[in-house]
């Protein structure tokens, strides 16, 4: 959620009179006993009795520091990625292996691994020198943008997946949720 909380300010300054409560959860919402009238989720966009509108899609990316980037092989040469340390975050067991497979390696092993449990301290380790990671978009933006981590090769996969606001129907026409709804879309649509 860092990439919504740098959103945040614009938000509050669009629009002062809106309460906002952010909770960083991986599991349904419930919207009725939580008192929370709409939601981002990444998924499909599909959520039994919920309205979604899609905001942004999920991409994985190779990112690492400045420093790093300079020492890298030619994307030709992937297979020399070995040699580096890997930043895995466990909650994804499948990124490595789907990046590495869109660079055209089927076989790629490595022992330098650093597995972290958490999005946040995988930007954090890469963005400090530790090794290479997989980043995904919308997270690895921030750092991209301000140079703490770049992007070494021209290599986007597409999950399938993306992030999405959503609501029950009946809260569709909620004054609140209209508002940040069009606010969000403006927003994604611009980065």
């Amino acid at each position: 959620m860092s990439w919504l909380l740098s959103l945040l300010p614009k938000l509050k300054s669009k629009h002062p009179e809106l309460d906002i409560k952010l909770l960083s959860a991986t599991g349904p919402v419930e919207f009725s006993s939580d008192d929370i009238d709409a939601a981002i989720r990444y998924g499909d966009g599909n959520w039994l009795g919920l309205q979604s509108d899609f905001l942004m899609e999920d991409e994985l990316l190779l990112v690492c520091s400045p420093e790093i980037a300079k020492s890298l092989p030619s994307i030709k040469q992937i297979e020399a990625l070995s040699q580096q340390t890997l930043i895995h975050c466990s909650l994804a067991a499948d990124e490595w292996k789907n990046w590495l497979l869109a660079a055209g390696s089927d076989s790629f092993t490595s022992s330098h691994w650093l597995d972290l449990d958490s999005r946040g301290l995988v930007l954090e380790a890469a963005s400090s020198g530790l090794g290479i990671a997989i980043g995904r978009m919308p997270y690895v933006a921030e750092y991209l943008k301000s140079g703490r981590l770049v992007e070494p090769y021209p290599i986007r996969v597409k999950t399938g997946k993306g992030y999405y606001l959503v609501y029950p129907e009946h809260h569709a026409n909620f004054d609140n949720v209209v508002k940040l709804r069009e606010w969000l879309l403006e927003e994604c649509i611009v980065a």
